[in-house]
């Protein structure tokens, strides 16, 4: 049995494409940003439901945690900061439950 065969490299397939799911999901948001500008999750719901479907649930779970830190980063105000302020943290805790 070859590695290309072998389950270890089924999974690592699967676990790159979770990842890779959300930065494409990224890279489209914010070459339009301008036009979606306050729906900071429109592009993410499908990446995750799309991440789940053709990997599994936990890759789904992984595709969610990406997701969240980069809308977290790059598209709640303000952008490019790690402080948020508390009522935003709670509703990005919400969204991961």
């Amino acid at each position: 049995m070859s590695w290309f065969e072998s389950k270890w490299f089924e999974m690592a397939k699967h676990i790159i494409l979770a990842a890779l799911i959300p930065l494409i999901a990224l890279a489209l948001q914010w070459t339009f940003w301008h036009e979606i500008s306050p729906f900071v999750w429109f592009l993410f719901f499908p990446a995750v439901f799309f991440s789940a479907r053709f990997n599994g649930f936990w890759c789904g779970i992984l595709s969610t945690l990406i997701s969240t830190a980069i809308v977290w980063y790059f598209f709640i105000p303000p952008p490019s900061s790690v402080g948020k302020s508390r009522i935003r943290t709670i509703c990005i805790l919400s969204y991961r439950s």
